[in-house]
């Protein structure tokens, strides 16, 4: 065998999207000039041998060119199932050999570019940690203002609320991209934070509002809540594809989001439920069975059912980037 034919071996790839992993063909073109960019980028490294380490210098470059994240995470999302496509035996030879038929990959086969926490479990002991706890408690910080007066105590309700959105954000990109642990810091714009985080609330809480308005049966509006809560899992994903606040109130791109991954975002929706459930619960009960010491880590350990619900979505992401085609 001579080697492996690029362009075949390009086409045969982006094939291998549309027809077997479900990639609308809108998306194509955006695949076809990274993927072709990520390729050029090689240095002549042999087509076979591609892996991580080319994937992440291929980010660097985009980086140091002064490119916008959305863009860069879009250079990831190609060059990373470009490389997974190589390794599942996809490559094209120039000196045709008899061919014979390719396995179906599992949806969520293990991949040799993915980390060793691919389980939702996984993700979700990110959170069990000290230093999950001292990033909650650190979030807490802003609600001290209360005690100097009830217009410092907005304030500080409203720099809290922003702060626990931007967390959440950044640990989303943290956990989406594949890194250990959790991430340090709230990102560079708690406004627009606090905004998008907003927008999502808003998702979440509105069908229990209307229901309660026009309805008000209990049952109806208990359903509608439940309904709320596994919307935003959706309305987070759109915000995150599109890096717009926007999207979140977008139903079109929440069905998108569901019909890639409709085994996945089903789990995680459910989940979703569990949290909110859990974090009111929480909430409402830990100063009666825990006094005075439930008071003090109510707010803290809440944060963490916001933290949970970060690095379960992040995964999901990670998990699906080709499928989700972001």
């Amino acid at each position: 065998m001579s080697g492996w034919d690029q362009s075949s071996s390009v086409a045969a790839f982006l094939a291998d999207l549309t027809q077997r992993r479900g990639i609308d063909a809108a998306y194509i073109p955006p695949y076809r000039a990274l993927t072709t960019a990520f390729l050029n980028h090689r240095a002549g490294r042999p087509l076979d041998q591609l892996g991580p380490e080319d994937v992440e210098a291929f980010v660097a470059s985009r980086v140091a060119l002064g490119e916008p994240d959305n863009r860069t995470k879009a250079a990831r999302t190609a060059a990373t199932a470009f490389v997974q496509f190589v390794h599942s035996g996809g490559l094209i030879p120039l000196t045709p050999a008899p061919t014979q038929p390719r396995p179906a990959e599992p949806p969520h086969a293990a991949r040799p570019d993915q980390p060793a926490l691919t389980t939702m479990r996984d993700d979700l002991r990110r959170v069990l940690s000290a230093d999950a706890m001292i990033f909650a408690v650190t979030l807490m910080i802003p609600l001290l203002l209360m005690f100097l007066g009830p217009l410092f105590g907005i304030m500080g309700l409203i720099v809290h609320y922003a702060a626990l959105a931007g967390a959440f954000f950044v640990i989303l990109d943290h956990v989406a991209a594949g890194r250990p642990g959790l991430p340090h810091g709230l990102g560079d714009n708690l406004a627009q934070s606090f905004g998008r985080g907003f927008l999502i609330t808003l998702v979440a809480v509105l069908p229990a509002l209307l229901t309660a308005y026009y309805v008000g049966t209990w049952g109806l509006v208990l359903a509608s809540a439940i309904l709320g809560a596994m919307l935003v899992p959706a309305a987070a994903l759109a915000t995150y594809a599109t890096q717009s606040g926007l999207a979140a109130i977008a139903p079109h791109l929440w069905v998108q989001i569901v019909r890639r991954i409709p085994h996945d975002y089903l789990k995680v929706a459910a989940l979703y439920v569990g949290l909110v459930a859990g974090m009111g619960f929480w909430k409402a009960t830990a100063p009666v069975w825990l006094g005075l010491f439930g008071l003090l880590i109510r707010g803290p350990v809440g944060c963490l059912f916001v933290f949970a619900m970060a690095t379960s979505l992040g995964g999901v992401i990670h998990r699906n980037r080709t499928e989700l085609g972001i």
